[in-house]
């Protein structure tokens, strides 16, 4: 029963941060849009962060425009949010198992 847990607030914080850290380089990235100013070391550091989070089916879902329209466009983002989850939680569990022998 702890592995369907870990993976399900995993995902809603992985959900959530890729969602917030895109929000925030895309607002910032607008401000910046008048004055043409290079972005700033955390906003590169973020966007950075975004792609890494993104990858594989965010990546995926955006080379097919027009498929994920609308609030199906959050349906990629969950699923590859489920999918570090479960990598994540798989993993360190498996680790785990290599600790926990006499």
């Amino acid at each position: 029963m702890k592995k369907p847990i870990a993976i399900l607030v995993f995902t809603v914080l992985h959900a959530a941060l890729s969602f917030g850290l895109f929000l925030f380089t895309f607002g910032r990235g607008m401000a910046r849009m008048e004055t043409a100013a290079a972005p700033t070391l955390p906003e590169t550091i973020a966007e950075a962060a975004v792609q890494v989070l993104y990858f594989p089916f965010m990546h995926l879902a955006q080379l097919v425009p027009g498929w994920f329209t609308g609030l199906w466009g959050y349906l990629p983002l969950l699923v590859n949010s489920l999918f570090w989850a479960v990598v994540l939680v798989e993993l360190w569990f498996f680790l785990r198992s290599f600790r926990a022998r006499p």
